[in-house]
Parts: structure tokens; C-alpha cells; sequence
């Protein structure tokens, strides 16, 4: 994913990502907690065709739905199956 972050002077701060699929989608956050999603059709990152507003609680909800597992529980699931297909050869 490519992501840049610019600066809104006295407001707070964009992030510009783009998929590997190419769509484009951004996260602004403002010096008060609250986060705006928007999301583009086309190049023109002026004109969202969605935007929702969250606030910080409703921001951090559905970070932690987008939050992967994390690495050490991974591995150790992965490390559980070794060691299960192991006992059975």
C-alpha cells in the first residue's frame, strides 16, 4: 500500500493511501481525536464519494477490526501445527 501524510495547518493531518488494487482512500485526523474516512472513485482527491465521520472511540473499534494478529500469536500458531503434523508421521 502506498501511503503520505500531509499536514492541515490548524486542523491536523491526511493520510492518501492507495491499494495495490489501485482504489484510494483517505484517513484525516484532527487535533481533537475525531477521524473523517473518505473514499475516491477517480485521481481527484478533492472530491470524496463517500466520507464517514468517527469519533475516537468509534476510530479505535474499528482499528482493532482491521488489526492483524499479532506476530508472536502467529507464530506460535504456526509453531502448534508443526508440531501437530510432526506427531503424525
Amino acid at each position: 500500500m502506498e501511503l503520505t501524510r500531509t499536514t492541515l495547518p490548524g486542523y491536523g493531518h491526511i493520510h492518501h493511501a492507495r491499494t495495490r488494487g489501485g482504489h484510494l482512500l483517505s484517513v484525516t485526523e484532527t487535533h481533537d481525536g475525531r477521524r473523517e474516512l473518505a473514499f475516491y472513485a477517480g485521481e481527484d482527491l478533492d472530491t470524496p464519494v463517500q466520507t464517514i465521520r468517527l469519533d475516537r472511540d468509534e476510530a479505535d473499534s474499528l482499528a482493532q477490526l482491521l488489526q492483524d494478529e499479532p506476530l508472536l500469536d502467529r507464530l506460535a500458531a504456526l509453531e502448534r501445527e508443526v508440531a501437530r503434523l510432526a506427531t503424525l508421521s
